[in-house]
């Protein structure tokens, strides 16, 4: 590589230019990292806010480093809704923190253009400079390939400052379960040893309103135990998305209201469903159907988000396309849930949660599932010929399902301590 001046914004800005994305992201990433811990130095509430804005910002650019064709698009997505997070909860932070902050929200942005600026804002603080210079410049001397497995500040002396930080921070993840993942992703990419990118490029792609918001952490902490089961159990089964053709979704940006609309609707209302029975029951098995449902907010989501970016920029048709793909096949999964369970249903109605289940497709969840997928089909008559056909079916299986008034909950919306057997 050549060599690079990183002290000159200039010069620093002409060489990221003739690198790759992966490597701006890399290198933005790991520069955003080193300054991290100063985000512990926020005070009060908004630290968490901050903390988990900034790693999802940073973990976004980090998953897109490696340059994963699969996940190329979907990250490029996630990041411009990360960034968007990270500046909200940017403007609110205390100048002690602020640094931290510039930095992980640049990485994000260098997803879309791979910039000197995380470095510029790692740099900033002039009792680590020196030593950040040092660092950037040995980072931009190593083959990117190789980065990822090497120590944030490989073979440069950690500045005293920083690494107080760090072990305050360290010790503030410590102080929650929920920020386990988190920990470890960064204490291990300050050592140079993670090297779980399955679960790492998961992360970054839980959907965006999981981030923000009335108790994000315990919202997205939640996400990531659900992933680590499925990844863990993940088997030749995988669900494989249906082949949509670019040109079929094409029309679909001219129609971008109505089809973000759409997906608000489709994600609220199975969210509303999902949230009910978790209250009302404490599974202690996996429920299939319960399972496939949890993934349609998330892919309405990315659908919503594909939409309101536009066709502009390379790459979003296929975004969409894929994620058009992936809700199809999750709904026929769901279909195919449904079928097994009606064909064990003898079985199902000893289970403690069968009857609380029924709130699942109560409320109106049925039609907005059929209605989103109407939304996407255009005009192709035979798509509305196979989700006039699956709306019927749904509602046959679901009214075999829980057949009686007493299969199902009297009042819905009532929400209820689980019993004791459900513990």
């Amino acid at each position: 590589m050549t060599e690079v001046d990183f002290s000159d914004l200039d010069s620093a800005s002409a060489w990221f230019e003739m690198q790759s994305n992966e490597t701006g992201c890399v290198m933005s990433s790991r520069a955003a990292l080193r300054v991290l811990a100063r985000v512990g130095l926020e005070q009060g509430d908004a630290k968490e806010r901050l903390a988990l804005s900034c790693f999802w910002a940073i973990l976004t650019s980090a998953s897109r480093g490696l340059g994963r064709l699969a996940d190329v698009q979907r990250l490029e997505i996630a990041a411009a809704a990360a960034a968007a997070v990270a500046r909200s909860a940017t403007l609110s932070a205390a100048r002690s923190a602020e640094t931290a902050a510039a930095a992980a929200l640049s990485a994000a942005l260098s997803v879309d253009s791979a910039r000197s600026a995380a470095l510029s804002a790692a740099l900033s603080v002039d009792s680590t400079r020196s030593a950040a210079l040092s660092a950037a410049f040995r980072d931009s001397k190593t083959p990117r390939a190789d980065l990822l497995a090497l120590p944030v500040w490989h073979d440069t002396e950690v500045p005293k400052g920083i690494a107080a930080a760090h072990a305050d921070f360290l010790s503030y993840l410590d102080s929650h379960a929920d920020w386990a993942f988190f920990k470890r992703w960064y204490s291990e990419m300050w050592e140079g040893t993670f090297t779980d990118w399955d679960l790492a490029v998961e992360v970054a792609l839980i959907y965006p309103a999981l981030w923000d918001g009335t108790n994000a952490l315990a919202k997205v902490a939640e996400a990531i135990r659900e992933i680590e089961v499925r990844l863990g159990t993940r088997g030749s089964g995988d669900l494989i998305s249906e082949n949509v053709q670019i040109s079929n979704v094409a029309p679909l940006f001219q129609r971008a209201p109505i089809v973000q609309a759409s997906m608000a609707t489709l994600s609220e209302t199975i969210s509303l469903r999902l949230d009910a029975f978790s209250r009302l029951s404490r599974q202690n098995e996996p429920i299939a159907f319960y399972e496939t449902l949890k993934g349609l907010p998330g892919t309405a989501e990315l659908v919503a988000t594909a939409v309101a970016l536009g066709p502009e920029t390379v790459g979003r048709d296929t975004v969409l396309a894929e994620e058009v793909g992936r809700l199809r096949a999750q709904v026929a999964q769901l279909e195919a849930d449904l079928r097994a369970a009606l064909a064990e249903l003898a079985e199902l109605r000893a289970k403690p949660w069968y009857k609380k289940s029924s709130v699942l497709f109560a409320g109106g969840a049925i039609s907005a599932i059929v209605g989103s997928l109407w939304v996407l089909s255009g005009d192709d008559k035979l798509l509305e010929d196979r989700w006039n056909k699956l709306a019927v079916d749904l509602e046959f299986l679901t009214s075999k399902i829980w057949p009686a008034p007493d299969d199902r909950l009297l009042d819905e919306s009532r929400f209820e301590l689980p019993d004791v057997e459900d513990v």
